[in-house]
């Protein structure tokens, strides 16, 4: 989790901020990330939202699947019905985590596949420290291209690291 100061609280609802407050910061023990490390905690956070995630797609209808487009592995999330004018439109999702934690399969892109009825394209780029910049940026911009290839209208968008790259 985040540390939440008293100004960000007030930007988030009550119950929220104490959540963030209970569940504490995460520390990193190293002056650096280890690989060792981001990996323990990339299982914890798949623990933790894996159920949040499977739910959301039941509820949303989602169809989600691993694939392989432009060189790069993404998530491909395809909502229960994609709307009739927008079966030439794609998304392609840059996830967050500090390019170091998270993956592909993301509650913004699947979100995104639902609200937009589009196909998502969830970047699961390789993360750091094992793999360093530009491995991630390239990745994302390759599956872009990919996509710009097959949809003539490519929306693009991400979070926090993502939406950076």
């Amino acid at each position: 989790m985040v540390l939440v100061t008293d100004t960000q609280a007030q930007t988030i609802s009550p119950p929220a901020a104490e959540y963030l407050r209970k569940a504490g910061p995460i520390q990193i023990p190293e002056p650096q990330l280890t690989q060792v490390f981001a990996d323990q905690l990339n299982n914890q956070l798949e623990a933790q939202i894996g159920p949040l995630l499977e739910l959301l797609r039941v509820i949303l209808r989602l169809n989600v699947e691993n694939e392989t487009i432009g060189g790069t592995q993404v998530v491909k999330i395809t909502p229960h019905a994609v709307k009739p004018n927008r079966r030439e439109v794609a998304g392609v999702f840059a996830h967050g985590g500090g390019w170091a934690l998270l993956t592909g399969n993301d509650y913004n892109a699947y979100r995104m596949a639902h609200r937009l009825g589009i196909v998502v394209y969830s970047v699961d780029y390789s993360r750091s420290p094992q793999m360093q910049f530009p491995v991630a940026l390239d990745e994302t911009f390759a599956a872009y291209q990919a996509v710009s290839q097959i949809k003539r209208t490519v929306v693009v968008a991400g979070s926090s690291a993502g939406a950076n790259l």
